[in-house]
């Protein structure tokens, strides 16, 4: 968002891609009437609260997932991907230059493939660079899109788990950050839905911390 891309959940909901598939989708409804009431929305928090709400209804509650899954792939597959060279995001980026760089990116989108060929481009090098895409990627389709494994919903709705998706792969992403000189973290909301990746990280580095 800060690189000026519409990929907030709340730019998704407000999309005519969002809004066709609404009148036949009890969940995109259930969404559209959450985002109404607080102007925002953690859509992966809200999927368990809903999944508490339907359960033992007669409600399409895969169905309307997928339709949903498959929409937001649409709807990033169509915004425009002009990016603000004067964001803090590009900034950050930008310093990343010959350096060794491990970014793990929790975003569906191609932003850092297509900043990487636009340097490639302009004979601008790297030093060891690697890049991990926790959440799948939106030029695979691909998508892991979900739930933590300790959300407390009902067995029948498990495909909403993370770890239910065949391209998810665990990664110890504490110990990564323990090893490392130095780590920025940039536009990651590090809410209830990825708080097991972070957890032991910073219970460890806040124990470290001088007492005063």
């Amino acid at each position: 968002m800060n690189l000026g891309l519409k990929t907030s959940y709340s730019h998704f909901i407000k999309s005519s891609e969002f809004e066709k598939i609404t009148p036949d989708n009890k969940l995109c409804q259930y969404l559209l009437k959450k985002h109404e009431l607080q102007n925002w929305i953690d859509i992966e928090n809200e999927l368990k609260l809903y999944s508490i709400k339907v359960k033992n209804s007669d409600s399409d509650f895969h169905g309307d997932y997928t339709s949903l899954v498959r929409t937001l792939i649409k709807y990033l597959d169509n915004i425009e991907y002009n990016y603000r060279r004067n964001s803090k995001a590009y900034h950050l980026f930008s310093s990343l230059k010959n350096s060794n760089t491990l970014i793990i990116d929790f975003n569906y989108t191609p932003t850092i493939k297509n900043l990487l060929q636009d340097w490639l481009n302009e004979n601008i090098n790297f030093g060891n660079f690697e890049h991990i895409k926790i959440h799948g990627s939106l030029l695979d389709e691909n998508l892991i899109f979900g739930v933590e494994d300790s959300a407390n919903i009902a067995t029948e709705y498990v495909y909403l788990k993370k770890s239910f998706y065949p391209n998810y792969e665990a990664l110890n992403i504490s110990t990564i950050l323990n090893n490392c000189d130095r780590c920025h973290f940039f536009g990651h909301s590090l809410g209830e839905t990825d708080h097991h990746y972070f957890s032991n990280f910073f219970d460890t580095t806040s124990n470290d911390l001088p007492k005063y």
